[in-house]
């Protein structure tokens, strides 16, 4: 081929790149870029990154993506936390005694005693409370007698209180010298191995637990030597002021009143047995109460009392025997035996109630009564004792507080 066509074809081919490589001709599209990631502001930081370099994309506009809102579901401020206490009470808990036969003890070391219904009712509570009616030993003397009702059981048999669920008790009662220092030593070291809290006399006037990330102080009194005593009003007073400074909610046990199948009333004046001091229930119940407890539970009479909520705190005069096994009269309203569930809020006030109705016949497992027979008897007894009380019963066992 001529040099002269050589010239021709290569004019042609610089011709066409010189076309193609003119503004505003695009031979492919690029794709467009995504928005640079702001880096993170800190907040004492003394430096400020670079701003990224524009980009610039022809025939492409770069678009801002909208705010991302949070959904209307979703609170800014978070919502107060509302936490509640639900509380189990029993009165007398007194499972068997090996003093002065081993005739007075059940069976089986005592696992059958309570109907698996009852034990999920006591389980079942945050925290439950009673009163412990003996020492749990083994020898010691019986300074009464070897006719009195001194009552000791023996360590194995008190297991069962941890197995029922039970948290803390009362040994503030005129039980709890039966088998003198010695008895007492080896309940508080019986208890303390089970976990089990007591509060009542000396060094171990009260104590204190926690559930629900409260503060529960428990404190119990009884007019009889050596207990915290409820005939000293005002020093009883000042007990529980202290205690409730202390802690989120106080609950105090007395063992107070006279006994009999014919006390089931409350007086507000000082009751006597066998012409013994027993206190005056419902002056010493108003008293702690003014003091800073939220809870009063009594115990003592052998048989239930009337219930009263008084500044918005709740006072039962006498939860009865709750579970007496032997040596203890079953007869009649004697052997009816409440549990009592007691709701609060953090503060202690009263929220609402629940009567589980138990009935106890001698050498019997302790059974929930269809017949609900301890609420009614309660029910009326608050209606006869305080006819302007401040509470609404339910059917069912339930208590509410009037609005």
């Amino acid at each position: 081929m001529s040099n002269k066509y050589y010239t021709i074809l290569l004019l042609i081919i610089i011709s066409l790149v010189a076309t193609s490589c003119a503004p505003g001709v695009k031979i492919y599209q690029e794709a467009p870029l995504e928005k640079p990631i702001e880096p993170e502001t800190v907040a004492d930081s003394t430096t400020t990154p670079e701003a990224p370099a524009e980009v610039i994309v022809d025939s492409v506009e770069a678009s801002t993506p909208p705010p991302i809102e949070p959904p209307d579901s979703v609170s800014v401020e978070a919502e107060a936390i509302d936490t509640r206490l639900r509380m189990i009470f029993a009165g007398d808990i007194m499972p068997g005694t090996d003093f002065p036969s081993v005739e007075y003890l059940p069976p089986d070391g005592g696992r059958n005693m309570l109907h698996p219904e009852v034990e999920n009712i006591i389980r079942s509570a945050d925290i439950a409370f009673g009163n412990l009616e003996g020492v749990i030993c083994t020898g010691g003397y019986a300074w009464k007698g070897r006719n009195s009702y001194s009552f000791r059981i023996p360590p194995a048999l008190a297991e069962r209180f941890w197995d029922w669920g039970f948290d803390a008790f009362s040994i503030a009662n005129n039980h709890a010298r039966d088998f003198g220092e010695e008895g007492k030593y080896q309940t508080r070291r019986k208890l303390g191995e089970m976990g089990i809290r007591y509060a009542g006399y000396g060094n171990y006037s009260s104590t204190v637990l926690t559930r629900n990330g409260l503060t529960i102080g428990f404190i119990a009194f009884a007019p009889f030597k050596s207990c915290n005593s409820p005939l000293d009003i005002p020093l009883a007073g000042e007990m529980v002021s202290e205690l409730s400074e202390n802690t989120d909610i106080t609950v105090v046990s007395m063992h107070i009143g006279s006994e009999g199948a014919d006390k089931t009333h409350v007086r507000n004046k000082t009751e006597y047995y066998r012409h013994e001091n027993r206190g005056n229930p419902v002056r010493f119940a108003r008293a702690m109460i003014d003091a800073g407890a939220d809870v009063v539970f009594g115990h003592g009479p052998h048989v239930p009392r009337a219930v009263e909520l008084y500044k918005d705190r709740f006072i039962a005069y006498s939860l009865g025997n709750f579970l007496t096994w032997s040596r203890f009269s079953l007869t009649g309203v004697k052997g009816y035996a409440p549990l009592l569930e007691v709701t609060t809020d953090d503060n202690g006030k009263f929220i609402e109630g629940q009567f589980h109705s138990v009935i106890q016949f001698t050498k019997q497992v302790r059974e929930s009564d269809p017949e609900l027979r301890a609420f009614k008897l309660i029910r009326k007894l608050t209606n006869e004792d305080f006819p302007n009380h401040k509470l609404i019963f339910g059917e069912d066992g339930s208590i509410k507080p009037k609005d």
